[in-house]
């Protein structure tokens, strides 16, 4: 058994945290419910899925296991792990959105909108985990090339939802409505528009990361690669751009989801201003 280098003593520290926060997420899912729709069960799958990364690493380096498949998995999980984080904070950002917005206003085209960018980031699941099985074959050139160019189209797809997410979140927050009269979706709104920092400095490690690649030096997998490498790259890096965000963004998400509200469906739709002018006029007309 070999001792933990810089990368192992990082992932050990991760197996540390993730089995903490593993267990409050597990708690949000019981107090908010576990279906997909209310986000917290990304976070957990997020949670487990770095957990279990970490867990392979710290396997990897103590029985100096040459198994591709053991890095296979490492590399896929730490390629798709992001999108579940961003997927939870899109479903929160609907949810709150649908307390600021009359449900007059465009429904419809929300809807469609929200389907067009699950299907970018199921997408981009498919595409990550499609590279880091091509990417496996380093000595094949031909198969280098084609997962380093999946990789590319991958972690752009995850931008460009960042980028609607961060959009939305500003318009919310200067919104023409009036706030809700629950705190529920202010709390995530600002949970949301506090973790966004920490999620574009990892958004631009993996686009950092995925553009730095190249056919030379074998991807993931070869030696003599950039800095920025998730495999072979400055752990330094990794630790500031990577495993903090990280940290932060779970831990805001973990301490809203402790402090929130449980969530009442029946509420989650604002009335039009209309629907409101109509309401009081038949309140006045009782009186």
């Amino acid at each position: 058994m070999t001792s933990l280098d810089q990368r192992g003593d990082i992932a050990a520290a991760e197996i540390a945290f993730y089995a903490i926060a593993l267990c409050f997420c597990v708690l949000n899912n019981i107090r908010h419910g576990f279906s997909r729709k209310q986000g917290w069960l990304l976070i957990t799958l997020f949670a487990l899925m770095r957990f279990v990364g970490s867990i392979l690493v710290v396997v990897i380096q103590q029985t100096s296991s040459d198994n591709v498949s053991l890095y296979i998995a490492e590399v896929t999980i730490s390629s798709i792990a992001l999108t579940p984080l961003i997927s939870a904070t899109l479903i929160f950002l609907i949810r709150a959105f649908r307390f600021y917005v009359p449900e007059s206003s465009g429904s419809s085209l929300h809807d469609i909108a929200i389907r067009v960018l699950s299907l970018i980031l199921l997408a981009s699941i498919i595409l990550s985990i499609v590279a880091g099985s091509q990417m496996s074959n380093y000595t094949d050139d031909s198969k280098v090339s084609s997962a380093i160019m999946l990789s590319h189209v991958a972690v752009c797809l995850l931008t460009g939802v960042y980028g609607v997410i961060v959009i939305v979140t500003g318009l919310l927050i200067f919104s023409p409505y009036s706030a809700p009269t629950t705190t529920t979706p202010t709390m995530l709104l600002h949970a949301i528009a506090l973790s966004l920092p920490f999620l574009l400095v990892r958004i631009i490690y993996s686009l950092l990361s995925a553009f730095t690649l190249s056919v030379a030096t074998g991807g993931y997998f070869g030696s003599g690669g950039s800095k920025f490498n998730n495999i072979t790259g400055s752990w330094q890096i990794y630790l500031g751009m990577g495993v903090i965000m990280e940290f932060a963004i779970i831990i805001i998400y973990v301490v809203c989801g402790v402090l929130l509200e449980k969530f009442d469906s029946s509420q989650q739709r604002r009335p039009s201003n209309l629907e409101s002018l109509d309401t009081a006029i038949e309140l006045e007309n009782k009186d």
